[in-house]
Parts: structure tokens; C-alpha cells; sequence
């Protein structure tokens, strides 16, 4: 319950009142959408005389779901290590339509429905879910720029602060390079670099046409050393186009924009360097995207995120540059390292892994 709590604070805490409100909002008319769905729904089964047996199925729909998600989580987690991402994606598209949809039908069939109405109701119940979750995902950067229209508290969520004035930028790129990752292909990554007293407040991100905050703690593009910029980005999309905020020497608030350049230099094969309490990597990369496993003893591979090893230290996007553990008789050998990288162009989760050469 602290977990959660905190995971709770951590996101809406930080979330402006406005923005709070908007969403408020939204959530409220998302629910009397699906109110009335369910009027319609229900008024077109009892003009069939079969209220009955639909309220029946929709009221099985909730159990249902958490067996369809069960049948994707528990064979995922059974998996262990970072094939289970994996598992859990073709298991989705599976297991889970299967158990889904089967168990609407036999609900249906025990209430004395057709089959067609059976599964009717199952893919509205799939609607009423998947419907506001699209929209939500759509409207999120109005969101923001609703709220800086209201009150200027949207100009990123968990901040209050004004963008200051439009400066050149201050950061310089003082190392590109070109890398190849299996099954997620040519990744470009680059080294900012502030003069002495510039601190950073936050970094976006275009997406859309829509800046969008990208330097938390759990980035999928960017990582902080200090007030060094360390970017991963992949080779196929756009070059990205950055909206930096810092504050100056003199304490005064200002942002720069500018494009991001392709490197020149040749692409190389992306190799960590096996140690023997860990793993290094060719360049810094954000924590949020690193995960890392080790062998139990009943032979199965266990995993987790190189971010746990970072939880309180505040919340800008940590840098892994080597991964170390002790290797002790209760804590194994680190024998597996994975780099997961989310295309926002495609809507796709990619995943390259590294396994250590057998001795």
C-alpha cells in the first residue's frame, strides 16, 4: 500500500490543479458515455424480451476480463527475464482474445443468448475500455496547452513555472555517434554539454506538434549526468526537435529550441563489455530503458528494471553507463542485459538482448 501511495503521489502530486481538473472532466464524461452505452445496449436486448440474460453476460463481463488478463500476466511472469515482454505481447493477442471471447460466449449460452449476441457484448464491454483509453492518449498534449490557455499552470505537467523568454540555445552537442542494435536496428546518440552555471529544469519533445516533457525519471529518449544531456534515439525516426528549459548563471529563467542533427560518423554494433560483476556499456544510456537478469537456481531467468537501483535519487532521468551488483552465493552473476526502446512514430515497444558468452 506505501508503494502504492507513493506511485500515486509521484504522478498526481506533481500534476498542476488546473490539469487535474481538465482530466477530471474528462473522466466524468468518459463515464456518462459509457452509462449511456449501457441504456442503449440494455433497451435494445429487452425489446428482444432478453434484459435478463444480458444483464447476466454484462455483469460476467468483469470477471471474464480479469481472466483474459490473468491468462496474459501469470504465463508472462511464469516466463522470467526479458523474453516475458515478449510473452506478454503475443500472449495479448492470443491467450487473452481467447479467454476473452470464449468465456462471453458460454456465458451467453448459459443464459440462453445467441452466439453473435453473446459476443456483441463482450466486444461493446472491450469498447467501453479501449474507447476513452484512445481518446485520453489523443487529447493528452491539449490537455496542456488547454490549462496554459487557462491559468499558464499547462506549460508541462507537474510544473508551475512560467517558460521564461526564448534565449539561443547554450547547450552544445559534443558527442555524436551511430550505433546497430539487433531487432531494433540503427539508434543515433549524442552528449550535450551547458556552460558552468547553466542548470536545467526540464527537456521536451515534439511529438506531434506538441511539446511534450521527456527527462523523467523513466525517459525512453534521454538521461542527465549531472547537466550533461546523454539522447538514444532511433536512426529511423524524424531527427527530434528539443525544447530545453534552464536558468542561467544569473538565475533567470529562459528555454531554447533547435533540431537534432544526424551524426556523420560511421554505425557501430552496439557490444557491451561483459565484467565480472556486471556489465558496461559503449555510452550512457537512460535507466528506464536497461533492464538486466541472472539465472536461478531452478534454472529459470529471473529479471528487473536497472532503474529500481536508482528509485529516490530524485526525478531526472538517471544514466547507466555500468551495471554492477556484488556476486555473492545468494545474488547470481548478471548473464543478460536488455535495451527496450518505444517508437511513439509507430506505437511500437522494440527490444534488443545481450546475453554473456558462455566461458
Amino acid at each position: 500500500m506505501e508503494t502504492f501511495n507513493a506511485g500515486f503521489n509521484a504522478i498526481f502530486g506533481r500534476m498542476p490543479p488546473t490539469v487535474m481538473a481538465i482530466w477530471s472532466v474528462f473522466a466524468l464524461l468518459m463515464v456518462i458515455a459509457v452509462l449511456i452505452a449501457v441504456f442503449y445496449e440494455r433497451r435494445r436486448f429487452a425489446a428482444q424480451n432478453k434484459a435478463g440474460a444480458w444483464l447476466f453476460v454484462r455483469l460476467a463481463t468483469l470477471p471474464i476480463a480479469v481472466a483474459a488478463a490473468a491468462a496474459v500476466v501469470i504465463p508472462a511472469r511464469a516466463v522470467g527475464g526479458p523474453e516475458a515482454l515478449a510473452a506478454f505481447y503475443l500472449l495479448a493477442i492470443t491467450a487473452g482474445p481467447l479467454v476473452y471471447f470464449g468465456l462471453h460466449w458460454f456465458a451467453g449460452w448459459v443464459a440462453g443468448l445467441a452466439r453473435k449476441d453473446a459476443l456483441a457484448i463482450g466486444l461493446s464491454g472491450l469498447l467501453m475500455v479501449l474507447v476513452p483509453v484512445l481518446l485520453a492518449n489523443q487529447v493528452h498534449p491539449w490537455v496542456f496547452d488547454l490549462a496554459r490557455a487557462m491559468d499558464g499552470t499547462g506549460a508541462a505537467p507537474g510544473s508551475n513555472f512560467s517558460p521564461g523568454v526564448k534565449r539561443p540555445p547554450v547547450h552544445q552537442v559534443v558527442e555524436q555517434q551511430r550505433f546497430t542494435l539487433p531487432e531494433i536496428g540503427e539508434v543515433w546518440t549524442e552528449r550535450w554539454q551547458a556552460p558552468a552555471g547553466v542548470r536545467i529544469e526540464r527537456i521536451e519533445l515534439d511529438v506531434r506538434g506538441h511539446y511534450v516533457e521527456v527527462d523523467g525519471a523513466s525517459s525512453n529518449y534521454l538521461c542527465r549526468n549531472g547537466e550533461d544531456v546523454h539522447v538514444f534515439w532511433h536512426g529511423a525516426v524524424a531527427p527530434a526537435n528539443w525544447r530545453v528549459h534552464w536558468r542561467d548563471a544569473n538565475d533567470q529563467r529562459a528555454y531554447s529550441d533547435w533540431t537534432m542533427t544526424p551524426p556523420v560518423a560511421a554505425a557501430l554494433a552496439f557490444t557491451p563489455e561483459w565484467l565480472p560483476d556486471g556489465v558496461a556499456l559503449p555510452v550512457r544510456v537512460p535507466a528506464g530503458m536497461v533492464t538486466y537478469s541472472w539465472m536461478l537456481e531452478n534454472g529459470r531467468e529471473d529479471s528487473r528494471g536497472a532503474l529500481d537501483q536508482y528509485s529516490g535519487n530524485g526525478t531526472a532521468s538517471p544514466c547507466v553507463h555500468a551495471l554492477r551488483r556484488p556476486v555473492t552465493a545468494e545474488q547470481p552473476q548478471i548473464n543478460g542485459m536488455g535495451l527496450r526502446l518505444w517508437r511513439f512514430d509507430t506505437q511500437q515497444m522494440l527490444y534488443a538482448m545481450f546475453r554473456r558468452p558462455p566461458r
